[in-house]
């Protein structure tokens, strides 16, 4: 079984949208395929992410893409709830 994307310590049981639905959907046909895959994600960071613009390490080089085609601020999340990344990340 794959470790999550996020915090890579838990196996992986859930796909998680990097860019969330709600967001893929009002941008529909514009978003690059390569950028609506999942990545697998443990239950805890799958909840605890949910909408908000976090990429797993694996995705850092995608950040400059995703913030050209979807404004606001995209950060690496390692899957820590009290990381900076986390907590300043506003739905």
């Amino acid at each position: 079984m794959a470790l999550c994307a996020y915090c890579r310590s838990r196996p992986a049981i859930n796909h998680d949208h990097v860019i969330p639905r709600a967001i893929a959907k009002k941008r529909a046909g514009l978003i690059p395929d390569e950028l609506l895959i999942t990545v697998p994600a443990c239950f805890e960071c799958n909840i605890r992410k949910g909408t908000r613009k976090l990429v797993p390490p694996s995705w850092a080089a995608k950040i400059p893409a995703l913030k050209e085609l979807i404004p606001g601020q995209w950060r690496v999340w390692d899957g820590n709830p009290m990381s900076p990344a986390f907590t300043a990340v506003h739905r």
